[in-house]
């Protein structure tokens, strides 16, 4: 947690570059601001930018199909969760969402061992919202689907469809960065974010161990996923349906790292669940105030967090101890 720059950037590297001499293949999902150039790249690292304005590189993958040797169902328990999330939809509308997910994908031929037939974006929305108009279901929930849900999902079916490519690869296996430019608005670059977040973190499941680790799953901005959204929904199902499969990442082996600024706007019920959490210099003091208290600081270290200087971390390892660390 901290400021996209100095002490919190070159941890992050280092962090990567031992990952990658130990042979654990990583995934880093960046929010492109000015802070970070396409010159940062390392070398013999697959990178993509996915950008609307500019010629970027589509993506071999696509996020709405399983990756390689991930089941159907194992898929379907992580889309609409994470569809759930960044449309902030409540615990209703996800059931209704995996209902007719399940049924779309089932139609086209997809199973347990199956993959069915490769369709384009526009097709999966029109089959979603046709789906939805048939159900017999409280028009508040219809209401929410079609404007937190289908009209997004359209919106980014008529950019986004170049962005992705149907095929069948495996580019979880190596060092791969993948930046966000401009996707038309802030809900298509939260959608496509999250359901990437979810494809590799199924993605690295299916990958050997190393040392017990099958992936490291890097995420910046990661409130704008697991932010709190208890003021948008009545019962903040959205960010709670995203522990499960957080947890199941981790039985799996799968290592996440969530990269943020803004410790102020993260759900407390993710930050719960982190194991080491690693403190850099942050220029919004309110931020750094809350990240103290993340640690359970003393008044006399929260004094010394907002002063730490640029290669400067305090790292603290839940329930044993914390440190301050030079890099």
């Amino acid at each position: 947690l901290g400021d996209p720059y100095g002490a919190r950037e070159r941890l992050l590297k280092r962090m990567l570059q031992q990952f990658r001499h130990h042979g654990i293949p990583w995934t880093l999902l960046r929010h492109r601001d000015d802070s970070h150039v396409s010159s940062d790249v390392p070398e013999n690292v697959h990178y993509f930018t996915l950008d609307m304005l500019s010629e970027g590189n589509s993506l071999p993958i696509h996020p709405f199909f399983p990756p390689p040797n991930v089941s159907l169902p194992h898929f379907l328990n992580a889309l609409p969760s994470v569809l759930a999330a960044t449309c902030k939809l409540d615990a209703a509308s996800t059931l209704v969402l995996r209902r007719i997910l399940t049924e779309f994908y089932t139609r086209t031929g997809w199973s347990s061992n199956t993959r069915g037939d490769i369709t384009t974006m526009t097709q999966i929305v029109d089959s979603l919202e046709s789906q939805l108009q048939q159900l017999l279901l409280p028009q508040q929930t219809k209401d929410l689907l079609q404007t937190r849900l289908i009209m997004p999902l359209c919106d980014l079916a008529m950019i986004g469809e170049h962005l992705f490519q149907s095929t069948v690869t495996d580019i979880h296996t190596e060092p791969t960065l993948i930046e966000f430019g401009w996707l038309g608005s802030e809900i298509s670059q939260d959608i496509i974010s999250g359901c990437l977040w979810a494809y590799f973190l199924l993605a690295h499941t299916t990958q050997a161990t190393v040392q017990g680790t099958r992936g490291i799953l890097v995420y910046e901005k990661s409130h704008r996923l697991f932010g709190q959204f208890s003021s948008h929904v009545s019962d903040g199902a959205s960010t709670v349906s995203l522990i499960p499969l957080l947890q199941m990442g981790l039985q799996e082996g799968v290592s996440p790292i969530f990269i943020d600024s803004r410790a102020d706007l993260l759900d407390q019920t993710f930050i719960d669940k982190m194991g080491t959490i690693c403190l850099t210099g942050n220029a919004n003091h309110i931020a750094q105030e809350y990240a103290g208290n993340l640690i359970g600081a003393s008044e006399r270290q929260k004094k010394r967090l907002c002063n730490l200087i640029e290669l400067e971390a305090i790292v603290t390892v839940r329930n044993v101890a914390t440190v301050l660390v030079m890099m």
